[in-house]
């Protein structure tokens, strides 16, 4: 009978960690490390989940939870249902309503908003649901009718809110504001770029020419609190309100700024005085990127123009549908996104500068398949948003993760094999 052996734990982990370190290292030094990453998908809808009938997925936090919506397997209410979704596991929001969860943070903390108008902020330590309540009427998370990922992980949560132009305040309304558990800022600082002109008589827009400026294209909100967005001049001229066929609308890039977060505003400087910058998406150190034109570009946190990106030779699509994102990045640097034909994903690698084709990579990706968004990408390299896999008709929700290296597991478990075998020994 073998005698027992008696090995303090933290010995028992430096030999693990040690073993699983020199294999690494085995790695690296002997070149095949350079294979490339491989990702597997989830595709929520039938058949690769029995009986789902639709979903759409709008963010990634972390810890690899994902907010979003599905329509689950009949005798179910045809009714979309609020999601936190996790490996195959879905936990429902705002059960009984037709209803989306539109940004999850790392703390697990999520927003949803349902089509009966009540929107709420949801606890991811305690799971309290708390109304968010804004004042005035016709509030929305996000801004520019689009919901990229308005929550930050202090909590707080992006609105705009849209009024009755007999409402309105003189001259300038933004309609913006942050909303957490304590209450309701508006952001009057940003009232200035976006004024309006309404119409002789407020409640008849044929009355006379009127205008507004609209937010277009928007990042979410980051820990300093800090967001981009562009705006649009909109105008609209009746001529003879008794003549409908002689109505005219214009639509004219205005600019796009970055809000600091404490009150104040920068511009991000553009290539040329008439190039539009439509903002995606702002990292924690408050880098912009965003569309200059048709080239993807970073801004920095004071708004100068820090690089154009490389564009790939397979193009990207500048925005998915609906208008929502097709590109995100992490705050690393990475970025992920879609291929201008719509049939492959590109990931960027800020070291190289060089983008490569990962599709290939994607294992149970269906041949054919064609993605429409990404509306969500974490620091662990996984992301999320809508493709149409063939055969089927419309766009469903999809979760790509990496699979850790298989070599780098199997020389891990051979050094935890090594001392189990050294324990019995």
């Amino acid at each position: 009978m073998c005698g027992e052996l008696r090995i303090p734990i933290s010995v028992t982990k430096s030999r693990f960690l040690s073993a699983c370190t020199v294999a690494m290292l085995a790695i690296v030094a002997s070149g095949s490390a350079s294979a490339a990453q491989q990702y597997a998908i989830d595709i929520v809808h039938d058949p690769f989940h029995p009986g789902v009938r639709d979903s759409w997925f709008f963010d990634v936090n972390n810890s690899g939870q994902v907010g979003g919506y599905i329509i689950p397997p009949a005798p179910a209410p045809n009714r979309r249902q609020a999601v936190i979704y996790q490996n195959g596991a879905s936990q429902v929001v705002l059960a009984g309503e037709t209803a989306t969860v539109r940004a999850i943070n790392n703390l697990g903390d999520a927003i949803a908003d349902s089509t009966a108008g009540s929107m709420v902020f949801v606890s991811g330590a305690t799971g309290t649901v708390t109304p968010i309540n804004i004042p005035g009427a016709g509030s929305t998370l996000g801004a520019g009718g689009f919901y990229n990922k308005p929550l930050n992980d202090l909590g707080n949560v992006l609105t705009v809110r849209y009024l009755d132009p007999a409402d309105m305040p003189p001259s300038a309304f933004s309609g913006l504001g942050i909303w957490n558990v304590s209450g309701y800022t508006p952001l009057t600082a940003l009232d200035p770029l976006y004024p309006y002109v309404n119409p002789p008589d407020v409640n008849d827009f044929n009355s006379g020419p009127s205008s507004f400026t609209a937010t277009v294209s928007n990042t979410g909100l980051n820990k300093l609190n800090q967001f981009a967005a562009s705006t649009y001049d909109e105008g609209y001229d009746p001529k003879d309100p008794l003549d409908p066929d002689d109505d005219t609308s214009t639509e004219v890039y205005n600019h796009a700024y970055l809000y600091d977060g404490h009150g104040g505003f920068k511009f991000l400087a553009q290539r040329s005085p008439t190039e539009p910058i439509r903002p995606i998406e702002i990292d924690d150190a408050g880098t912009v990127l965003g569309w200059a034109g048709h080239d993807l570009a970073l801004w920095d946190s004071t708004g100068a123009l820090l690089s154009v990106l490389p564009a790939p030779a397979a193009g990207l699509l500048e925005f998915g549908y609906g208008g929502e994102p097709s590109v995100q990045r992490d705050n690393a640097g990475k970025i992920v996104a879609i291929t201008q034909s719509k049939d492959g994903i590109l990931l960027y690698d800020p070291t190289s500068n060089t983008w490569t084709d990962v599709t290939p990579s994607i294992g149970g990706l269906p041949a054919g398949s064609t993605f429409d968004s990404i509306q969500g990408f974490n620091d662990r390299g996984a992301f999320v948003g809508l493709v149409a896999p063939p055969g089927l008709l419309g766009t469903y929700g999809f979760v790509v993760t990496p699979v850790p290296e298989p070599t780098t597991l199997a020389l891990c478990g051979f050094g935890l094999l090594a001392t189990a075998i050294r324990r019995r020994s």
